[in-house]
């Protein structure tokens, strides 16, 4: 859902609702973590306001880190 303030136009924020607790913001770098997810195969989405949505298919093993990398182009 987008917000915005009718008073001042470059106000806005976007809502994202879940129906579970796997999900995460990046950090200044453009990082994530998303802990405690169980082993298995996943569809991971990204999403960016002016450039949409990027999904890959990951597979998350038992024990390790994985590594994820998204590309967004700028307008």
């Amino acid at each position: 859902m987008k917000v915005v303030c009718d008073t001042h136009a470059w106000m806005l924020a976007y809502v994202h609702v879940f129906d579970h607790a796997f999900f995460a913001v990046t950090d200044e770098d453009g990082a994530f973590s998303i802990p405690n997810v169980a082993a298995g195969t996943y569809i991971l989405k990204a999403w960016h306001e002016d450039a949409g949505i990027r999904s890959q298919e990951i597979i998350v093993a038992e024990q390790g880190d994985l590594r994820v990398g998204f590309e967004f182009e700028q307008n």
